[in-house]
C-alpha cells in the first residue's frame, strides 16, 4: 500500500502542455531530448534509441511554418495528423536498429521526427494528459524507472 505524501513532496501537474518549468517524469538529466534543441537533435534521438535502447525507429514529417501557418511538411493542407506520421509509406521497411542507417535517414531530412513502430518492443497507451502527468508523478515517487 502506498504511504500518504504530504503536499509539499507532490510533483506539481501542469494544467498545459508547455507550462514554464514543468516536464513530465523521464525528461531529466540524461534522458533522451534533454536540453536538444534544433534538427540534429532528431539525429541524436533515433541514433540513440537504435544503438543504445534497441528500439526501431524510422523519419516522420515535421512540423514547418511557411508565410506565418503551421503546417505538415507532407503537403498536404488538410493533413489530419500534422507531424504525427510516416515520412514515406514504406516506412515498415525502414525502421532501422542500425544508429548507421538512422544517420543516413536524417541526414536527408534532419528535421524529421522520430518515430517508433509500436507492438514490435513495446506498447503505447494513451491517456489524457493530467492523467499521464499524474500517473507519471506517481512512478516518479515510487522510484520507479522509466522506459
Amino acid at each position: 500500500m502506498e504511504n500518504t505524501i504530504s503536499g509539499t513532496e507532490v510533483t506539481p501537474i501542469p494544467q498545459q502542455r508547455g507550462e514554464a518549468g514543468q516536464q513530465p517524469s523521464g525528461h531529466g538529466p540524461g534522458q533522451p531530448g534533454q536540453g536538444r534543441r534544433g534538427s540534429s537533435s532528431m539525429l541524436e534521438a533515433a541514433v540513440e534509441y537504435a544503438e543504445e535502447r534497441q528500439w526501431q525507429v524510422f523519419p516522420g514529417v515535421a512540423l514547418e511554418t511557411v508565410e506565418g501557418v503551421v503546417r505538415c511538411s507532407c503537403g498536404d493542407p488538410s493533413c489530419p495528423l500534422p507531424g504525427a506520421h510516416p515520412e514515406s509509406p514504406d516506412w515498415t521497411n525502414q525502421a532501422t536498429l542500425s544508429g548507421a542507417v538512422a544517420r543516413r535517414l536524417w541526414d536527408r531530412r534532419p528535421d524529421a521526427a522520430v518515430l517508433l513502430p509500436t507492438g514490435r518492443g513495446f506498447d503505447v497507451l494513451e491517456v489524457p494528459e493530467t492523467a499521464g502527468y499524474l500517473a507519471l508523478a506517481r512512478l516518479d515517487r515510487l522510484g520507479a524507472e522509466p522506459g
